[in-house]
């Protein structure tokens, strides 16, 4: 069975003919689908389109690039949402010093935050990993999650120290 574990359904692009992109995966194989939120928005229309479609389930969190834009409470929103049958993970979370678009010290919080949420209800993380390799492995080191690092695009050296955590990889095209 293929499973997509990181799709982004909810974009734009994807709006007028939503049911027929879902109908096509499941044509080639793909028996399920995991749409993965970035911010409180896209968790939520994630669990939307996870709500109306069989095959789709979700992940709820926030992405390193939107860190800095949580709001007092986000936790508890995300939280309540978990409780909802289609979410399956926490994220997508991580860490991204490429681009910066919040700082190091916010992605680090928030990241730890959205560990320690999906270990207390016992859901892995999706995983964002961008020129943050020392400081990632450091995290999950301590805090020791389940989940998975999306877009692996670190050295094999890493790749053996993160499985040795317990922790899955994926890789794209």
């Amino acid at each position: 069975m293929l499973i997509d574990t990181h799709s982004h359904i909810y974009y734009e692009k994807y709006k007028n003919d939503l049911d027929e992109v879902i109908n096509r995966a499941k044509n080639n194989g793909v028996e399920k689908i995991i749409c993965i939120g970035t911010d409180l928005k896209s968790s939520i229309e994630s669990l939307k389109i996870s709500n109306k479609y069989k095959n789709v389930y979700c992940a709820i969190g926030f992405h390193p690039h939107e860190s800095s834009q949580t709001k007092d409470g986000y936790l508890n929103e995300l939280e309540e949402m978990s409780k909802e049958e289609k979410v399956v993970a926490i994220g997508e979370t991580g860490l991204d010093y490429y681009y910066n678009y919040s700082d190091s010290e916010t992605q680090k919080k928030r990241f730890i935050e959205q560990i320690e949420l999906a270990n207390s209800l016992k859901l892995p993380v999706v995983i964002h990993n961008r020129n943050s390799d020392d400081d990632l492995y450091n995290i999950l080191k301590k805090y020791r999650p389940n989940g998975v690092i999306h877009c692996f695009s670190s050295n094999i050296n890493y790749a053996i120290k993160i499985l040795k955590l317990d922790i899955l990889l994926s890789f794209t095209g």
